[in-house]
Parts: C-alpha cells; structure tokens; sequence
C-alpha cells in the first residue's frame, strides 16, 4: 500500500463517493463495463426468487416459526408484543404482529 495515501482523511472516502455518484467522467466507463455483469445478476436474482419461493415459505413456516423460544428471544418478544398493544396513539388500521410462538400463518384482516 502506498504511504502518501495513509494522510488522508477518513472523510475523503465520502467525497469519493460523491464524485463517483455524480461525475459522468468517472461513473459512465465503470457501469459500461459492467453493466452486462449487472444485468446478468439481476435476471440470475429474479429466477432464484421465483423458483426457490416455495420453499422459503416452507424453511420460515417449519423452522422459524419458533425460533423465538429456541433462541431465547421469547420474553423480549412477548414484551415487545406487550408494549405494542398497549400504545396511547390509536390508528386507524390495525397492525398484525405475527406470533413467533405457534406453527400457524399469520393472517391479514
């Protein structure tokens, strides 16, 4: 690693970013060159959602519906259910706090 770079400051990272955000000298020839890349991913990401939902749903429904207590979250969770229910701002809609304790779905009103 150069020496002469070690006198910046950490706040020169942020000014990097800003002139790679907004300077079409730089950023244009980067996403050129990997623009393909990118889109690659971004249909390869799309296909693996769409093909591995089912059984996403299936590992959150099996496996951590009761993650909670085999973790040892169960009193924060149901403490944080506590405080949620007693709140002096009424909405007008209701928020449905899914329970980590039973195996069943949480359903919408």
């Amino acid at each position: 690693m150069p020496q002469e770079t070690l006198t910046f400051p950490p706040l020169y990272c942020i000014v990097g970013a800003y002139r790679l955000a907004h300077d079409p000298a730089l950023w244009k020839p980067m996403w050129e060159k990997c623009s393909h890349a990118a889109k690659q991913a971004l249909v390869v990401a799309g296909v693996w959602g769409v093909l591995t939902w089912p059984f996403q749903r299936l590992f959150v429904y099996y496996f951590m519906s009761a993650s909670a207590s085999v973790t040892g979250f169960n009193a924060v969770y149901g403490r944080v259910v506590e405080t949620a229910d007693v709140t002096d701002d009424s909405l007008p809609f209701r928020i449905p706090i899914p329970s980590l304790q039973s195996k069943s779905l949480p359903t919408l009103p």
